[in-house]
């Protein structure tokens, strides 16, 4: 189904970069949507995560024009904040329908604990996801691509080693660099916000 949704997308280029998007980042949309389906106590269905990560990709697919700006760490961001948004609508809207149906009396006697229990408060907070994104695409090609090798696709030192074309036993030495710098970029671009 995505990839008919997808050819919607008149841009080639475009269409072309979602799709990789998509089968490179799937499992990531998914396990970020049943973490969050799991917080709601609402779990055990891994075709309701399915649901949730093609929900987030139509998002996407109707705000091509801001997705096509992004680079390519803003638009894992981006991604798992949409599957995230539309995980946690989900859940709302199913517990004010729960809450509908307890005040008509349907439920009564039910031990409303474990029936639904409303955990939308741990969503309040910003989200540093889109930031961090942001950061990621302020670094070095190399620091960038350490980090994520190691941190997004779980990469072993060897692996990274390969793709980088350096010696194996450099890799925690870039890893550190990277650090490093990820939190020099932080403070800076926190500080040009007038945050830190």
């Amino acid at each position: 189904m995505i990839f008919l949704m997808l050819q919607a997308i008149e841009d080639e280029s475009d269409r072309n970069r979602l799709s990789a998007f998509y089968l490179q980042y799937y499992g990531l949309l998914k396990a970020k949507a049943e973490f969050v389906l799991k917080q709601f106590h609402i779990g055990g269905s891994s075709n309701l995560a399915e649901d949730m990560v093609q929900d987030a990709m139509a998002k996407m697919i109707q705000n091509i024009d801001t997705i096509s700006k992004l680079s390519d760490p803003q638009l894992v961001a981006y991604g798992v904040k949409t599957v995230q948004s539309c995980a946690t609508d989900y859940c709302r809207k199913m517990i004010s329908q729960q809450k509908a149906i307890e005040d008509k009396g349907i439920l009564e006697g039910a031990d409303e604990d474990k029936v639904w229990e409303d955990y939308t408060g741990l969503f309040t907070e910003e989200d540093p996801m889109l930031f961090l994104g942001g950061v990621l695409a302020a670094l070095p090609q190399k620091s960038r691509d350490v980090l994520l090798y190691k941190h997004y696709f779980d990469y072993s030192d060897k692996k990274i080693a390969e793709l980088l074309g350096i010696q194996e036993n450099s890799v925690r030495m870039a890893l550190s660099r990277a650090r490093k710098k990820v939190r020099k970029t932080w403070a800076a671009i926190k500080k040009e916000k007038g945050e830190g």
